[in-house]
C-alpha cells in the first residue's frame, strides 16, 4: 500500500490528535496486517476517543458507515459504498481510480499530509454548506438494480441458452436463477424459462 509505514502513523497521529481538538469518536476497524497494525496502534496510543476495533464482517462495517458522520479512507472500495449511504469521504490518498465521487462532489482527494488532513477534516466538521454538499446520496456507480435488469434481458433474450452467473457466492438476486460459476458473468447454461427470470 502507497500510506503504510511513516505515512501510516503520520496519518494515525493527526486523526488522533483531531479527534481529540474536535471531540470525535473515531472508529478504525484495523486491518489484520502487521505492518498496519503496527502503525495504526502506534498513532493511536492514549487518544480514549479513537475505537481500534478488529477486521469486521462487511454488514457489520457497513452498519458502521450508516451511523458514522464522514468517512476517511485509502480504500477504493470504500469510496464506492459511502456515497451511496450518504457519507463525505476524505480520500487519504494522492491518486485514485474513483475519479466518479470526486466529480460528484461526494469525495475528496486530500491526499496524505498531516496539515491537509487537518484542513480538511476541521472544514467538514465546522462548515454545514460543504457537509451538506458532501453528504449527498448517491451512486455514481449505478442504483443496485443490475441483476434484476439483466434478468429481464435474458427472460425476453432470444437465446435460452444464456443464464446468469452470479460471482464465487453464487447468491440469487431476487428471483432471479443465479448459477456459481468460475468465469462470473454471462456464461452458457442450461436454458432458462421466463418463469425463472421473473423479478
Amino acid at each position: 500500500r502507497e500510506s503504510q509505514g511513516s505515512v501510516m502513523l503520520a496519518v494515525a497521529r493527526t486523526l488522533g490528535e483531531l479527534a481529540y481538538t474536535l471531540q470525535l469518536d473515531v472508529v478504525v476497524p484495523v486491518h489484520p496486517s502487521p505492518a498496519v497494525r503496527s502503525s495504526l496502534l502506534t498513532g493511536f496510543q492514549g487518544r480514549p476517543n479513537v475505537i481500534v476495533r478488529p477486521p469486521l464482517s462487511y454488514l457489520d462495517f457497513v452498519a458502521t458507515m450508516a451511523d458514522c458522520h464522514f468517512v476517511i479512507t485509502d480504500s477504493g472500495g470504500v469510496q464506492e459504498e459511502a456515497p451511496w449511504l450518504g457519507k463525505p469521504v476524505l480520500v487519504c490518498r494522492e491518486t485514485t481510480e474513483r475519479e466518479e465521487v470526486i466529480n460528484e462532489g461526494v469525495a475528496r482527494l486530500i491526499g496524505t499530509r498531516p496539515a491537509d488532513i487537518r484542513a480538511w477534516v476541521t472544514e467538514l466538521c465546522q462548515d454545514p454548506t460543504l457537509y451538506a454538499t458532501m453528504s449527498r446520496r448517491v451512486s455514481p456507480y449505478g442504483d443496485g438494480r443490475a441483476a434484476e435488469r439483466i434478468a429481464q434481458i435474458l427472460a425476453a433474450s432470444d437465446h435460452p441458452q444464456v443464464a446468469c452467473a452470479a460471482s464465487q457466492a453464487g447468491l440469487s438476486a431476487g428471483k432471479a436463477v443465479v448459477r456459481s460459476s468460475p468465469a462470473a458473468g454471462l456464461v452458457a447454461r442450461r436454458p432458462v424459462t421466463r418463469r425463472e427470470t421473473r423479478i
